[in-house]
């Protein structure tokens, strides 16, 4: 055989293998697409950093540090790049808050007030914003040590 006959076998050989592929790839792409579950879209959350909180007692003995990773639920989607643009004045905030008071409940160092600690937060995030572009304050993980607990 020739150059050119071998080429031209070459490209037959070529298209017909793309062919069988293509199509074996449709059927199955066929088969797999169904039509979409149409859910209602949930609400967004934006994760704050990882914080220390101080744990100390009125009379103002700091006992220990706790991790503290918050989340914040945001109601509508188009309000979650406002939020993440105003993250570190929400950070700044809440560290603000953390360390200006107690974090625990009946002074007790080992019982962490956790409702006290949303409902300031969500003070200092209404400070921030002024309105409801911020639903709730998730306490996604609060890292203690062994004895220390969280009060719901």
């Amino acid at each position: 055989m020739n150059d050119i006959t071998l080429r031209k076998c070459a490209l037959i050989l070529c298209l017909l293998t793309g062919l069988v592929l293509g199509l074996s790839y449709s059927a199955g792409a066929s088969e797999t697409t169904s039509e979409p579950e149409k859910t209602a879209p949930g609400p967004t959350v934006v994760e704050v950093p990882i914080m220390l909180m101080p744990i100390a007692t009125a009379s103002g003995r700091l006992h220990y540090y706790a991790y503290l990773h918050i989340q914040l639920e945001i109601p509508s989607p188009n309000d979650r790049w406002s939020v993440e643009d105003r993250i570190p004045y929400i950070q700044d905030a809440f560290i603000r808050e953390l360390h200006s008071r107690p974090n625990v409940l009946n002074d007790d160092p080992m019982v962490i007030d956790i409702q006290g600690i949303k409902g300031r937060m969500s003070a200092r995030i209404k400070d921030i914003f002024g309105d409801d572009r911020v639903g709730e304050i998730i306490i996604k993980d609060l890292a203690l040590p062994r004895g220390a607990r969280r009060s719901e």
